[in-house]
């Protein structure tokens, strides 16, 4: 029978698969991108995960947030993620950590290899982009999803570069005053204008979310492959 990451293997080599088992993810939100961003990480081998989520699934959920299930409404979306790790990669060590992050609590992160941010709070994407320029960790940063439903205007640029988005814009004014060259943040971003919409519920479905998930997982691996030790 042939193992769990040959497939992998042959895909990005001997060498790079190694340093996957070895790596350390600290990945932020388990929702529309989160979650899929997890499932394409857990399942090419990577050895350590931080997860950090301070929210429960609910029956909204189910239209885009691939971990979300009718038998795990309620449930905590890290104690969740923590035992699926279980039926796909057990070999993976995964801490949930069910938290609200914010600038209080940053700087409690294990000493990981990347941060991979999911969230949509600005405060908390503000804290966590301080955070990796302090330690100097590379962060790979998800941009607007909601109000899109074109998946192929999604790209990768600094956070300089974006245009269009107001969560993207309230971040660069943000780092600015902090002092965080925008740079040095790498963003998933949607080249499409958001649609027009009024109201407290952001309209989504899969299709954007997951596929800024699966980006990010990609930047993720690219980047341990040419990086870690």
């Amino acid at each position: 029978m042939k193992s769990f990451s040959n497939r992998t293997t042959l895909l990005y080599g001997d060498n790079a698969v190694s340093k996957f088992k070895k790596a350390k993810v600290a990945l932020f939100g388990l929702g529309g991108v989160g979650g899929t961003c997890y499932e394409f990480l857990l399942r090419s081998g990577i050895g350590h995960f931080e997860l950090y989520d301070h929210d429960v699934f609910e029956e909204s959920n189910l239209n885009r947030q691939i971990l979300s299930n009718l038998f795990n409404l309620t449930l905590s979306k890290v104690e969740v993620a923590f035992s699926r790790a279980a039926t796909i990669n057990p070999q993976a060590k995964v801490r949930p950590h069910d938290v609200l992050v914010d600038e209080t609590n940053v700087s409690s992160i294990p000493e990981v290899d990347v941060f991979v941010d999911c969230i949509d709070d600005i405060r908390a994407k503000v804290a966590l982009i301080k955070e990796a320029h302090n330690r100097h960790t590379k962060i790979f940063v998800c941009l607007g999803t909601g109000k899109r439903m074109d998946p192929t205007a999604l790209t990768v640029v600094p956070l300089s570069e974006t245009s269009g988005d107001p969560l993207a814009r309230r971040l660069r004014q943000d780092l600015r005053k902090e002092g965080i060259p925008l740079e040095e943040v790498e963003c998933v971003f949607s080249k499409e204008n958001p649609i027009p919409f009024e109201g407290t519920e952001i309209p989504s479905s899969m299709g954007v979310p997951s596929a800024a998930g699966l980006i990010l997982g990609a930047l993720t691996l690219k980047y341990l492959a040419a990086h870690l030790g």
